[in-house]
């Protein structure tokens, strides 16, 4: 047993294996910690040294070795590590679980043994992304509930509070302790009326030629660069270049995030979700 390393596989049919439970103990991991990286050089034209022309993290090669507690695991073993399904494997370490997703079986040894004796099993995973994601996304709203009650009172989480007001921002500070940038999803919701929405990552800005009514909703997908109206896609940019929302990224530290209007700034709600990506575990 690794000393506070626990490892679950859930299979792309929702199936679930343990390398730490009753039937196994794991006994060595390898590739969950920061991920190998790769620099691209070229010879000079003339003197010493190189010309660095790339550098790139690579995607995550796991390999796991645990021993079997009995024999009936072992089948159990052979019939879930199937290449025709992925996996998406978590890693919890001192409390703080990380998840390798899409994970490929690239190998698998699960030997004959003396009958008498535990049989060992090694698997071999491969992750196309360099990063470990977090289980959960992280969400934060610009605006917030403030109690006018002149005493002190206890609220229930979720529910309506009585003589409160609501305080509404445009700009909010979002610190990302990631070590990978992460790409967030920004949901906006209009009160009432509101006209030309100005959206602003950090140094990025988008700005959303479009009129809101009370209701009315943008979705922006910055992992797949596409905004959405109410359900319709937005084409934005010049002719047909539309803005690319990847450049909205929340890098590590303090990030600034601001979503205004030309008109009803005050009408929008805006809330933005993102998930942590990280070197390791």
């Amino acid at each position: 047993m690794i000393h506070n390393l626990v490892l679950k596989a859930v299979r792309s049919d929702g199936l679930i294996f343990h390398y730490e439970s009753d039937d196994w103990r794991t006994t060595s991991v390898t590739g969950v910690d920061a991920a190998d990286i790769e620099v691209s050089k070229e010879a000079r034209g003339v003197g010493d040294g190189a010309i660095i022309t790339g550098r790139r993290r690579l995607p995550r090669e796991i390999t796991i070795t645990a021993q079997a507690q009995n024999h009936e695991a072992r089948a159990k073993a052979q019939g879930f590590h199937n290449n025709r399904y992925r996996v998406d494997l978590y890693i919890t370490y001192n409390g703080v679980t990380r998840i390798a997703r899409d994970c490929e079986l690239t190998g698998k040894s699960i030997p004959t043994k003396n009958v008498y004796k535990r049989p060992d099993m090694t698997i071999k995973f491969l992750s196309p992304h360099a990063d470990l994601f977090a289980v959960e996304g992280e969400q934060t709203s610009f605006s917030k509930s403030q109690p006018m009650w002149a005493w002190p009172h206890a609220f229930r989480s979720g529910a309506k509070r009585n003589f409160s007001r609501e305080e509404v921002a445009t700009e909010k500070v979002i610190e990302y302790l990631g070590s990978s940038p992460a790409q967030p999803i920004i949901e906006i919701e209009s009160q009432g009326y509101a006209k030309s929405i100005t959206v602003k990552v950090n140094d990025k800005v988008a700005v959303l030629n479009v009129e809101l009514k009370k209701g009315d909703t943008i979705t922006i997908d910055t992992y797949r660069s596409y905004a959405v109206h109410n359900n319709k896609i937005l084409a934005l940019g010049m002719g047909d270049d539309p803005y690319d929302f990847r450049q909205f990224v929340l890098d590590y530290g303090d990030n600034i995030v601001k979503v205004d209007a030309e008109a009803g700034a005050s009408a929008l709600r805006t809330s933005i979700e993102y998930i942590g990506r990280y070197d390791g575990v």
